[in-house]
């Protein structure tokens, strides 16, 4: 429980470093994902609603998207070996 409002400030700040991407962190696109594991649109949706283990992509407004590359890159490497 947050009992004042230092608490509160250190749990939103620590919130926000979780979901904004370092600086050496490469955001790609839906669109990038696409291309990279060969899948189409509607696949992709498929992949994100029934595989927990998918990158999630960050939202930025109504209608971006972007995907860490290094997450992409590492979960393509570990499903294409099974």
């Amino acid at each position: 429980m947050i009992r004042n409002k230092e608490e509160l400030l250190r749990c939103v700040s620590d919130f926000i470093d979780r979901l904004t991407p370092t600086s050496s962190a490469k955001m790609i696109s839906s669109t990038e994902v696409r291309r990279m594991m060969g899948c189409s649109a509607p696949t992709l949706r498929r992949i994100l609603k029934e595989d927990p283990s998918f990158p999630r992509p960050l939202v930025w407004g109504k209608r971006m998207k972007r995907f860490s590359l290094t997450d992409v890159e590492e979960w393509i490497k570990t499903h294409r070996m099974k």
